[in-house]
């Protein structure tokens, strides 16, 4: 696996499950693998609907998780995004949130010149993900910022 060269983007991302999921760190680590032949989680961290924050791919690794940033980027993907209707939606409930501003606030500590973004707003990127404006959210952390999209 490839070290992290520099970590200048927090992304988000939702792993386009239900609300009510019950997926585990431990699921989305095996899909990574054994579907997308993966060499391990995609991302560093997850948020079940639990509130927990489970430990994926270490944080000197580069994840799979943004094709052309892996290897400047942390991924946290929180599991939900599609609405009862199937299509994607903020599903985050007040455990998911709260675990997810805990989260940011250490990495953004300890990388304060990354950028808090979404999945969607990187280039060439056609999805949703994570169903929620990262960047509006989380705009006091990216006056830091010294990386741009």
């Amino acid at each position: 696996m490839t070290p992290i060269k520099e970590v200048r983007y927090i992304v988000i991302h939702c792993s386009g499950n239900s609300a009510t999921s019950r997926l585990r760190a431990k699921d989305i680590r095996l899909f990574h693998m054994v579907e997308r032949h993966f060499a391990d989680i995609g991302y560093h961290y997850i948020i079940p609907t639990d509130g927990t924050i489970e430990i994926g791919r270490k944080c000197n690794v580069a994840g799979a998780h943004v094709k052309g940033y892996n290897q400047y980027s942390i991924g946290i993907c929180y599991v939900g995004g599609l609405g009862t209707d199937g299509a994607p939606a903020d599903t985050r409930n007040a455990a998911q949130r709260k675990a997810l501003s805990k989260l940011i606030a250490e990495l953004h500590a300890t990388f304060p010149r990354a950028l808090i973004c979404g999945h969607r707003d990187f280039p060439n990127v056609n999805k949703a993900c994570p169903c929620f404006d990262v960047m509006k959210e989380y705009a006091r952390y990216n006056e830091t910022a010294a990386f741009t999209l």
